[in-house]
């Protein structure tokens, strides 16, 4: 029988999975995602404005938090 043992994990695979289970990232993209849509309220000289448009704000702001 052959054993293994994992003893180095490569840091930009370890950082990966640390930013795919941050609650704080998660809670971020939720709050601005919200904010995001809230845009939709707003008249669209004002988005011209900051150039979006009403289906990019869409798309985006209906994303999952878990979403990148």
């Amino acid at each position: 029988m052959t054993s293994v043992n994992i003893t180095h994990i490569h840091n930009s695979r370890l950082t990966s999975l640390t930013s795919l289970v941050s609650p704080q990232k998660w809670l971020r993209r939720m709050r601005e995602r919200r904010e995001l849509l809230g845009l939709l309220n707003q008249p669209d000289y004002i988005l011209d404005d900051i150039g979006l448009q009403r289906h990019e704000i869409t798309r985006e702001g209906l994303k999952r938090f878990w979403a990148d």
